[in-house]
């Protein structure tokens, strides 16, 4: 039982980590104009969401893995996220690029959006957690 309240908790800091970074550093700075040619910080900005891309997959990778080991919320969760790191994967290049298209991040928030209400419901909330720029450079 220790071990599997253990694996909940793991799965909430590594999910909470996961849906901070794609929301902080990739999904509001494109919804703000801020990847847009010619917009000030660009290079910064685009640098940060390829990180945190990175960084992400990583991170719902490792929050599939922790759900695993409770039934219920595996059940809800699994497919949302191994949805999100499927598709931030091979969005990597394009979003560090700025060649990312709303359609395409959308559908990467959707599945965030479903494995965060899908978690909520099963008991286990999970709010974003905003990595630093250190965390993103140097996942655990």
């Amino acid at each position: 039982m220790q071990s599997a309240s253990f694996d909940k908790t793991k799965f909430v800091l590594h999910a909470g980590l996961a849906f901070g970074a794609f929301h902080h550093f990739i999904y509001a700075p494109f919804r703000s104009g801020e990847f847009a040619s010619g917009s000030r910080g660009r290079v910064r900005h685009l640098a940060e969401a390829g990180l945190a891309a990175a960084f992400t997959v990583h991170e719902l990778r490792l929050a599939k893995q922790n759900a695993e080991a409770n039934p219920t919320l595996c059940r809800v969760v699994a497919a949302p996220l191994e949805n999100a790191a499927a598709s931030l994967q091979r969005l990597r290049n394009p979003i560090s690029s700025g060649q990312a298209s709303a359609s395409d991040l959308d559908q990467v928030n959707t599945s965030i959006d479903q494995a965060q209400h899908g978690s909520a419901q099963a008991g286990t909330p999970v709010a974003d957690q905003v990595p630093s720029t250190e965390q993103l450079a140097h996942p655990a």
